[in-house]
């Protein structure tokens, strides 16, 4: 990652450390002595284990690349196609609906004041989920994205079969 990018998800995450955060990925190196993270780090996340985290945890902070400006990352359709509630940076609202299908926030106070609520207010959180878990499968699944890409594209692409969970092109 960039130094921009890493040096603004550590202090996000930093706010996050007192309310049990636990971190994936290669931080150890790149953390001064004194953060707060390192009693949060747990490695790297194998991949074959990245569904399973999703679908049984409760609340994920994903915070974007300063590359993405334009979309959003891949977590940001699989945490909530698998069963968590995201808190979420970057303008997708196009994607998701802001604090009906995922939590958006723009700010470590914000941040900070979202995770504390929804924390206090799992039944909330539990529609949210439930909604942004509704909307991926309605709408983000590999053969609606790939539709409305060709479609976005003007180009006529191979109808997904029925039980892919596609619709033919039109």
């Amino acid at each position: 990652l960039c130094q921009a990018t890493d040096a603004r998800r550590r202090r996000l995450l930093e706010a996050l450390a007192p309310f049990g955060l636990v971190v994936y990925g290669n931080w150890e190196d790149r953390l001064p002595s004194d953060s707060p993270l390192h009693p949060c780090l747990r490695g790297f996340l194998p991949m074959d284990q990245e569904n399973d985290l999703y679908a049984r945890g409760f609340l994920f902070i994903n915070i974007h690349s300063v590359g993405h400006v334009t979309s959003p990352n891949m977590r940001f359709f699989n945490i909530p196609a698998l069963g968590g509630l995201q808190l979420t940076d970057g303008p997708f609202a196009a994607f998701l609906q802001p604090e009906g299908e995922s939590v958006f926030f723009s700010s470590i106070t914000e941040l900070v004041e979202k995770t504390a609520y929804f924390l206090a207010h799992p039944a909330e959180a539990e529609e949210i989920r439930q909604r942004g878990h509704a909307r991926v499968q309605r709408q983000w699944t590999y053969p609606h994205w790939l539709e409305w890409v060709l479609r976005e594209m003007n180009v006529q692409g191979p109808a997904a079969s029925p039980q892919e969970g596609g619709a033919p092109l039109s």
